[in-house]
Parts: C-alpha cells; structure tokens; sequence
C-alpha cells in the first residue's frame, strides 16, 4: 500500500540523486505514519508526504537509508570550512574606525572652498559621529574625541553624545583612551562632570588594580560607586594618571572623589 501511494503521488519524481534512498526503506516509514495519523491516503499531497519523509529521515528512517541524506548534509555544512583553507583573514575596518579617518583626513587638509565649505562638512561628520557612537568602542570613542579637539570643531552635540556612549562603556576604557579622551574635552574646554568622574573612577580603578592597597580611605572608591576590579598591567598607567589630573585642573575639576584619589596616586608615585 504505501508503494502504491507513493507511486501514485510522484515521490520518486522528488528524489534527488544526492539522496536516492531504497523504496524498501520508505514503505515501512510511510505505512506506520500512515496508520498513526488515521488519515485517507487521498488526503495527503505529494508534497506533504515528501515533507514527512524529510523530516523523518534522521530519525524515523532505518539506517540503511540515511547515510545518502547524511553524507549530503554534512558535506554542505563543511562546504565552507573547506573553501576558507588556505585563505589568510583579513580584518575589516568598522564603519566608525573608517569615519574617524576621513575625519582625520578632514583635519589635516581642509577642502578649498573657504570656511563655510569646511564648516558644512564638519557638521556633516558631527552628524554622522552621533550615529555611530553607541556602536563605537573605547578606542573609536577616545579617537573621535580626540580627532574633534584636533580640528577646533566644538560640536557639544556630538561630544555630549560621545560623552554618554562613553560613561555607558567605562568598564570597557584602558588608561590610555580614558586619560585622551579626558584631555580632548580639556583641550576644547568641555566641562563635562559625569564623563570625568566616570572615566576618571575607571582610572581609579586601574590604579587600585596594579598595586596593594593598605589603606582603602586614600582611593575612595565607594564614593564614585565603583569597586575593585581584575589585576591588570599597564605600563602607561602613570602617564595616563598624570594626563587624566591635568584634564581636570584645566576644567577646574579637582574636587570631584576620582580626581583626588588619581592625585594621591600621582603624589604617591612621586615620592618613589
């Protein structure tokens, strides 16, 4: 019976050659689906049937008539690892690390055209920066930062919104980016106090890191809300706690708990 069905609705007509599989091994699959389902024969499409059988083939189908399907299935998965042999992989450049390149190109050789040209353009840049910084990481968004200062362009919209996807990914800074982008905003006198206690705390941090702390009340931590991270080594930590204290002392930040537990360390670090 289920021969006859199959036969009757064209099943041979949907194999193809990469998965021939016996009709001896698909009777008895048919034949009990079709006495589970109490279902007429005739109600049944040739294409409901062929989608049965697929899906049965793994796991409702003997063994002799898998390996076919098998063998195709697993040769299309590897199908791709087999064509990356032998091929180096090449880093793409993201889309922001691209923009703060025609920015810096920007900077560098200003377009003839006079000062609205290039002021039009910058807005333009402005524009775009903003769009991109909550994709941006912690270098992309030191490296704007920086590249703005560069060129004079005190855009507060695009650095109030490079501020906020920067206090969102503090965790992410290192020393370096945190103490350049804090030394963009003092270039282009920016006063901005929660980007300075966030990155500045982020310092902190990194300071605490590298060095046993005896006395906890020098560096303090629970003001700004932050609390001990993962030991990390960083060689430019030093010059990045000195940047980062003069950031602050340009835009009369001192007072803020990060600032003065930075300048402890600097103090500290003096003396050795």
């Amino acid at each position: 019976q289920a021969a006859a069905l199959c036969s009757q609705f064209g099943f041979r007509s949907y194999l193809r050659p990469s998965c021939s599989m016996p009709m001896a091994a698909l009777r008895p699959v048919a034949s009990q689906h079709f006495w589970r389902q109490r279902q007429p024969p005739s109600a049944l499409s040739s294409a409901a049937v062929w989608q049965f059988l697929l899906q049965r083939s793994a796991s409702g189908m003997p063994a002799e008539a898998r390996p076919d399907t098998d063998d195709a299935v697993t040769q299309q998965r590897r199908l791709p690892w087999k064509q990356g042999q032998g091929q180096t992989r090449r880093s793409v450049k993201s889309v922001a690390a691209l923009h703060i390149e025609n920015c810096e190109a920007l900077a560098r050789s200003p377009p003839r055209g006079g000062a609205a040209v290039v002021e039009a353009l910058w807005q333009r840049a402005s524009i775009r920066m903003c769009k991109l910084a909550q994709d941006m990481d912690s270098r992309d968004l030191a490296h704007s930062a920086w590249v703005l200062a560069a060129a004079g362009q005190r855009d507060m919209r695009a650095l109030f919104v490079l501020s906020e996807a920067a206090i969102s990914k503090r965790g992410d800074f290192g020393a370096a980016e945190a103490s350049r982008m804090l030394t963009a905003y003092a270039t282009i006198q920016v006063r901005n106090e929660l980007l300075f206690e966030a990155l500045g705390g982020q310092l902190l941090m990194l300071v605490q890191s590298t060095q046993q702390v005896e006395d906890e009340e020098d560096y303090p931590l629970e003001a700004v809300g932050f609390g001990r991270v993962p030991e990390v080594v960083d060689e430019e930590l030093s010059k990045a706690v000195s940047a980062a204290v003069t950031a602050h002392e340009q835009l009369d930040l001192c007072g803020l708990p990060a600032c003065q537990g930075l300048v402890t360390y600097g103090e500290s670090r003096a003396k050795v």
